[in-house]
């Protein structure tokens, strides 16, 4: 199999970007997957066994050059087929097409995005993926979304999980209590990752801890840089009696750490494609809470809190457990290592290569 992969959200501040890094890193241990050329960003470097073609500065020129150039790119590599990793595709490629697509968020909650992004995302999506020849979906709840909004038929969907990297794991006594007196946390914290938008339902969340801070007295930290649609976000701030910590966007060799050292992870997305953040919690031996809402169930199954994201009272109540109740903690922190140690970046690259090869006519080798 000859592939020719767009990599070019590699390295960005999201998991479409963990995504595409982990995945050729996991590639380039497989002695079977085949031949690829990548198409990388500025300061992306997929590895020694893949052909690097390097893309541009800035995301609207480097789209702009997949769009004019993917064809020629296309023939002067004989591939047999090319993958859009990152739910950004373009139509017309002279040779079979396999894109990824991570969630229709924007689809089902137009609301949450401003008009810009959702034009983006339909561009992007919509038209490449009703003329994919298979697309690879991050979850069934995913698969289901697509048939449902897009209309896709099952038969051209197949499910491949993401992965979680071995950089997640529990922390030593000794690393925690480093973190933790980094942050000024001595006793520990509550945690949320992510950017900051309107699905993400942090509003709500501070909220809800809010109400139990002096009771728990675990700050909350907020660790994700500014999105889209702050305004509920800002005016809940101003509102509170007792502010959370905002950490800002975080490094990602930082990551680990911070989730490490955490007591809890609370993460009540209203609606997720995947939700990378708590299975690397749960790697990390951190005990999650998270919402009962589409992909959410399927990933986590019985190793996390799972509670209604839209009532405050749950998430109140779910954080006080887990803050007070050993026992919880202990229960969570099991089966969290056990439910994250069936999800590798190794799995995740067999299936996508199996996928593909199917795609390509069954051709293992370049």
């Amino acid at each position: 199999m000859r592939a020719l992969m767009d990599a070019s959200q590699a390295g960005n501040r999201s998991g479409t970007g963990r995504h595409v890094t982990e995945l050729c890193r996991a590639l380039t241990g497989m002695d079977d997957a085949g031949s690829w050329t990548v198409l990388c960003p500025p300061g992306f470097h997929p590895g020694d066994r893949f052909h690097r073609i390097a893309l541009p500065g800035g995301p609207v020129r480097r789209r702009l050059t997949i769009w004019a150039r993917i064809g020629s790119w296309c023939r002067d590599s004989k591939a047999d087929l090319v993958y859009f990793p990152s739910s950004a595709a373009v139509s017309g490629c002279p040779c079979p097409m396999v894109m990824q697509v991570h969630d229709l968020c924007y689809r089902a909650h137009p609301e949450w995005f401003p008009a810009s992004r959702r034009a983006w995302y339909s561009m992007s999506i919509d038209r490449p993926a009703r003329r994919a020849d298979l697309i690879l979906a991050d979850s069934q709840s995913t698969a289901d979304d697509l048939c449902r909004l897009l209309r896709i038929p099952a038969e051209r969907i197949k499910v491949v999980y993401l992965g979680v990297s071995e950089r997640f794991r529990p922390l030593s006594p000794e690393e925690t209590g480093r973190m933790r007196h980094q942050l000024g946390c001595p006793d520990g914290y509550l945690l949320f990752v992510g950017t900051i938008e309107p699905r993400k339902n942090l509003a709500r969340l501070a909220r809800a801890w809010d109400r139990i801070a002096e009771d728990i007295r675990l700050p909350l930290v907020v660790a994700g840089r500014r999105g889209w649609r702050c305004g509920e976000w800002d005016d809940t701030l101003r509102s509170l009696r007792h502010a959370p910590m905002l950490a800002g966007h975080v490094a990602d060799e930082d990551l680990p750490r911070l989730v490490g050292a955490a007591t809890a992870l609370v993460w009540p997305s209203l609606m997720e494609g995947f939700g990378l953040p708590p299975l690397e919690a749960m790697a990390c031996g951190v005990p999650v809470i998270t919402s009962n809402r589409s992909s959410l169930p399927e990933i986590c199954g019985d190793a996390a809190l799972l509670v209604d994201p839209e009532s405050e009272t749950a998430l109140a109540e779910a954080m006080r457990a887990v803050a007070t109740e050993t026992s919880l903690q202990e229960r969570l922190r099991a089966a969290g290592l056990n439910r994250a140690a069936g999800f590798t970046w190794e799995s995740c690259a067999r299936r996508t290569v199996e996928a593909l090869s199917q795609v390509s006519g069954g051709r293992s080798a370049g």
